[in-house]
């Protein structure tokens, strides 16, 4: 992958799981950098399992941190340090930031719980949301280079000076920019080894995903009738008693991260129909990305349901086959 001079932004999770990246020299135009982005490439596996060094620096970027020290200095050089760089680094008492940097990015110190030794650089320009959340920072002097602090930056009790006019605080939906909906399910690792999806909640439930280098967790739960406010409301509320709704959640073991929209990948959940559904003509739904019902095929053999999934928050919802799903399903075919 060649990135251009003059890239000034790379986005949450563009580069997750490739596992062929190798060594990409980031572009000293960069100006943002989102969450996840490298994560579980080929370039920062081989970094955190077999690199030299502690810091993985690409051009003026510090994308990675693996050492345990309680003291550190970011080489000089740096421009930018990358989102989660040192977070969770509780052996971390103090760190020196070169004057070279002008960047910190999300949560980039988040958690360092014991961190309280640190002064930021004369040409720091931009912190970002959460960079310094959960630390043992008590006060904090804020160059006049600084023009955007983002949101929580700091925890609320950290005694802030500016030293030049307000930073304009971030008005970015960062949500949204965490939100993992457009990260991709690694690809089959070279090894050939199949990832397997380990299910937790309701009993009798079983699923599968095919091509994956990693474990997953599927976490179902019973819904309620609730969980489909806005779409078809009444209907859905009057049919529940003979329905059932499966609420799902799946997540990567090794991050925690949650996933939603599956790409190109599909999901296959199997379970037992419940007693007031045997022995009935069954429909299945699900919830769309714009939360509105969408038809959802089912295969039924023996008692037993098949669902597949390219999405995984709109959850399973199984009703009888009754006059109001027929007509909805024509007007939703049409």
């Amino acid at each position: 992958v060649v990135l251009p001079q003059g890239l000034e932004s790379i986005g949450p999770g563009a580069f997750y799981a490739c596992r062929s990246l190798a060594a990409p020299v980031l572009p000293s135009s960069l100006v943002y950098l989102g969450p996840k982005a490298f994560d579980k490439s080929l370039w920062v596996e081989d970094f955190l399992q077999r690199g030299e060094g502690d810091f993985l620096i690409s051009g003026d970027v510090l994308v990675a941190y693996k050492g345990e020290a309680a003291e550190v200095s970011v080489p000089e050089g740096v421009r930018l340090i990358g989102p989660e760089c040192f977070a969770g680094r509780e052996a971390l008492t103090s760190i020196v930031l070169p004057e070279s940097l002008e960047i910190i990015s999300e949560e980039a110190f988040l958690g360092c719980a014991n961190l309280t030794q640190l002064s930021l650089p004369s040409r720091i320009s931009i912190i970002r949301d959460r960079a310094f959340a959960s630390t043992g920072l008590t006060e904090m002097e804020l160059p006049a280079s600084l023009h955007f602090l983002g949101v929580g930056a700091f925890d609320s009790g950290v005694n802030l000076q500016y030293l030049g006019s307000l930073p304009r605080q971030s008005a970015e939906e960062a949500s949204l920019l965490l939100d993992n909906r457009q990260y991709r399910l690694p690809a089959l690792s070279p090894s050939g080894r199949q990832g397997r999806v380990l299910v937790s909640g309701l009993s009798g439930i079983q699923a599968s995903m095919e091509g994956l280098a990693e474990d997953y967790a599927l976490s179902v739960e019973a819904g309620q009738a609730e969980d489909f406010a806005g779409a078809w409301d009444r209907v859905i509320v009057e049919a529940m008693p003979q329905g059932a709704y499966y609420r799902l959640r799946l997540m990567e073991l090794t991050t925690d991260m949650e996933l939603y929209d599956l790409g190109s990948h599909i999901l296959t959940v199997q379970g037992a129909l419940p007693p007031a559904l045997q022995g009935v003509d069954v429909a299945g739904f699900t919830l769309d990305a714009n939360g509105q019902l969408e038809a959802l095929p089912l295969t039924l053999e023996e008692g037993i349901w098949t669902a597949q999934l390219s999405r995984v928050d709109g959850g399973i919802l199984l009703l009888p086959r009754e006059d109001w799903t027929m007509e909805w399903q024509r007007s939703a075919d049409s």
